[in-house]
């Protein structure tokens, strides 16, 4: 269930994921099943496309359902008991983490592996469902060639559940590249549960590289009624001096019923970060928005940065949020930038992105709050929308 290791030497799950990213109290309870929720969403998705105002048309709206029954399904395996009541063990209430891999203040190179349906954390508190690495000295970590496909961080009810496939913590120039992450999970906890990078996270690892990893279908929480899902593909925080190249994210989900968002990319409190020649496609920030919650970036999220680049990306076809309320707003279809200080957006090509497909949307391309002195020029902006509903 857990990998019994517990959590390594910090205070992992004091940490607080949110700093940084502006976020509303916690929702409150769904008064609709997920069925209710569901049948709703397909009635006004088809009035969309028979009104001609679907993305992509018929065959777009086609693929939309088959992954919402999809997520749908994955959201009714997870567990429905309460949290395990407080223990004395310091261990376990540190969280647990690796649940194929446990790497703490050593080099590791992990190469040529795969990684396949493991699980940081059952009970508690979980941080990296596939590979855990803490603490590396500076340049001691190189992840290359691996597959991780199927890792969950946490599985219980009211948890956090960090990076499904991979997190790294405090390992300077580490360097992942030319890996496949593939529906990994965040969280799959359900209520009231927090669920940071489904694919990868990389935290305060200055002058990280993240280069030509491909990053499909994750979902950082993917249960019911959770709290928090951000970063579905990866989330980046503290990493000063990093690049972020040549990587391809598709169709990965911030949250499926919940606040955050984040589909493919979120950048959190960095500075001199570089992101460019990355595709992200598909990506959706939040498919069931509650009331008084926000929802931000359907592909790349940037959040309290630094002299950041963002140059060369080609983002198509994502959506911050599918189903708004009236009472919620859904930020950057394409491109969320928050506290966005003397950065660069440019020469990126962003199309078909949508902030909300059935609610209240704020920036189908590119959606800017806050910040100064920075310059957004030569991009190529085409067939992006705030919102289809006329909300």
């Amino acid at each position: 269930a857990a990998t019994g290791l517990g959590g390594p030497p910090l205070a992992l799950g004091e940490e607080d994921w949110l700093q940084g990213v502006s976020q509303p109290a916690a929702p409150a309870p769904d008064d609709h099943t997920p069925a209710e929720r569901v049948a709703d969403l397909r009635s006004r998705l088809a009035d969309l496309t028979a009104r001609g105002l679907y993305p992509g048309g018929e065959a777009a709206y086609q693929a939309t359902l088959a992954r919402l029954d999809r997520l749908i399904a994955q959201a009714g395996a997870a567990p429905t008991r309460p949290r395990p009541a407080a223990t004395a063990d310091a261990a376990l209430q540190a969280g647990d983490c690796g649940g194929g891999v446990y790497s703490w203040n050593t080099s590791l190179h992990l190469l040529n592996s795969t990684l396949l349906y493991n699980l940081a954390s059952l009970t508690g508190d979980g941080y990296g469902g596939g590979v855990f690495v803490g603490q590396a000295p500076s340049g001691g970590v190189l992840i290359a060639n691996n597959t991780l496909e199927g890792n969950i961080a946490s599985a219980a009810v009211g948890a956090e559940g960090i990076g499904g496939g991979l997190y790294v913590i405090q390992a300077p120039g580490v360097v992942i590249k030319d890996n496949t992450f593939q529906e990994n999970a965040g969280s799959s906890g359900g209520v009231v549960s927090i669920g940071v990078g489904g694919g990868l996270v990389v935290d305060t690892c200055p002058n990280a590289t993240v280069r030509g990893n491909h990053v499909t279908r994750n979902t950082a929480n993917a249960g019911w009624e959770t709290m928090r899902g951000l970063g579905g593909g990866a989330y980046l925080r503290e990493v000063d001096d990093a690049t972020v190249t040549d990587n391809v994210f598709q169709e990965n989900l911030g949250v499926l019923y919940g606040g955050g968002g984040s589909g493919g990319l979120i950048l959190v409190r960095s500075q001199d970060v570089l992101v460019a020649d990355n595709t992200a496609t598909g990506n959706w920030g939040c498919v069931f928005q509650p009331d008084l919650t926000d929802v931000s970036g359907g592909g790349f999220s940037l959040h309290t940065v630094w002299a950041v680049t963002v140059t060369g990306n080609t983002l198509s076809d994502n959506v911050a949020c599918l189903s708004g309320p009236r009472a919620g707003n859904s930020f950057g279809g394409g491109v969320d930038a928050q506290l966005l200080f003397n950065s660069t957006i440019a020469s990126n090509t962003i199309t078909g992105n949508v902030a909300c497909q059935t609610g209240i949307g704020w920036g189908g391309g590119i959606s800017i709050w806050a910040g100064e002195d920075s310059v957004v020029a030569d991009n190529t902006l085409t067939d992006n929308a705030g919102s289809l509903s006329g909300l």
